[in-house]
């Protein structure tokens, strides 16, 4: 609710101003950035701007909000960081792939402008929920079951608040599984998910990838010659998949090749240390003039086309968009059976791995997720 947030914001604001006074800053000329995501509405994104703007008035005396308080999109920011310290090899065409809990956000930029933007709901915490299944109380997901009887702690208190939280019916999936990463020094639980579900998070670095490259091809735009992934949610790639960003390189390869139809091999991938804080510093070095991206509606059918409202979409999702985005699918899951051969053979990943069994998963249930799931959401 407004209240809330607008207390929030006001403390935010109040430990700024801490700052700045131990400073000795003049507070009244100080410029202020706050970012947004790009899945904002507009009314939302106004409501905040009027909060920001009343806020930072009253708290910090500004002397014109209009000039020294300004808003960017949180995925195009990390841009304007790596450029500034010059890490990029080409800014022909840069991506930054924004991964967060709840979702992932796509900026394409050309020659240093932001050209489009795009925001879907498949960010990290998708490994951890349970699919479509909406009931809080669900424990259905597959890292969850494999370690909750035997994820280890030594610390009396977090091996009790462990066995809290496994047996609260409150308690999410997601809650636990990110309680035991956050406690990852006494439960190890990144090289177990490493060693036993590399092959599950390949799927999403391939899904991720595969989805921005067939965006760019509807949409009529080359491919990027540097991609960046920030958010703390991209952090799974190097963790849980592989920190090997030559094997990372090869597969994005693999999958632009394959959606682009052409041999490409001269993409740069930056996986930087510092994810998220790229976003703050990437503010500070944004251009004045430069514009916003075009935000647009990719609905994973291979079409640039997007409808006017949920009836036209309705009619069209009916008539054409299934039948495509099952294609894609198809084509994106023959492309996951290449990655995990590269994977296998680079030892990336358990040479054990039962590939054939996890292409059946992975090709099962899909046309009746397209009926039925999907096209609820």
């Amino acid at each position: 609710d407004e209240n809330s947030l607008r207390t929030f914001i006001r403390e935010l604001l109040l430990v700024i101003k801490a700052d700045m006074l131990q400073e000795h800053a003049t507070i009244s000329k100080t410029g202020l950035i706050w970012f947004r995501p790009l899945s904002f509405r507009e009314e939302e994104r106004k409501r905040y701007d009027r909060i920001w703007n009343e806020e930072a008035k009253m708290i910090l005396n500004l002397e014109s909000v209009n000039e020294q308080i300004k808003c960017f999109t949180e995925s195009e920011a990390p841009y304007h960081y790596f450029n500034a310290k010059d890490e990029y090899k080409s800014v022909k065409s840069v991506a930054v792939i924004d991964i967060g809990g709840g979702s992932t956000d796509f900026v394409y930029f050309q020659d240093g402008v932001p050209k489009i933007a795009n925001s879907v709901h498949f960010g990290c915490d998708v490994m951890w929920g349970n699919a479509f299944d909406q009931f809080k109380n669900s424990k259905k997901n597959g890292i969850y079951n494999r370690y909750k009887d035997t994820v280890n702690f030594d610390s009396p208190g977090l091996k009790e608040l462990n066995a809290m939280m496994v047996n609260d019916p409150n308690s999410t999936t997601q809650d636990v599984i990110n309680f035991w990463i956050g406690n990852n020094d006494e439960t190890k639980i990144a090289d177990k998910m490493h060693k036993d579900f590399s092959y599950a998070f390949a799927y999403h670095f391939t899904a991720t990838v595969y989805y921005l490259a067939s965006m760019l091809k509807a949409n009529k735009l080359e491919y990027p010659r540097t991609i960046t992934f920030s958010g703390n949610g991209s952090r799974y790639i190097d963790q849980y998949l592989t920190s090997n960003v030559t094997i990372l390189t090869d597969i994005t390869h693999l999958i632009m090749s394959k959606v682009f139809g052409k041999d490409i091999a001269d993409i740069q991938l930056v996986l930087p240390d510092i994810r998220k804080e790229s976003t703050c510093y990437g503010g500070l070095y944004h251009k004045e003039g430069i514009p916003e991206p075009r935000a647009i509606i990719y609905y994973g059918d291979g079409n640039g086309q997007s409808c006017k409202d949920v009836k036209e979409l309705a009619s069209a999702y009916a008539a054409s968009i299934k039948a495509n985005v099952m294609s894609e699918v198809k084509a994106m899951n023959a492309i996951y059976s290449e990655v995990l051969g590269l994977l296998i053979r680079n030892g990336a990943v358990d040479n054990k791995l039962h590939a054939n069994v996890i292409l059946n998963l992975v090709n099962s249930g899909v046309k009746d997720a397209l009926e039925s799931k999907f096209q609820t959401e």
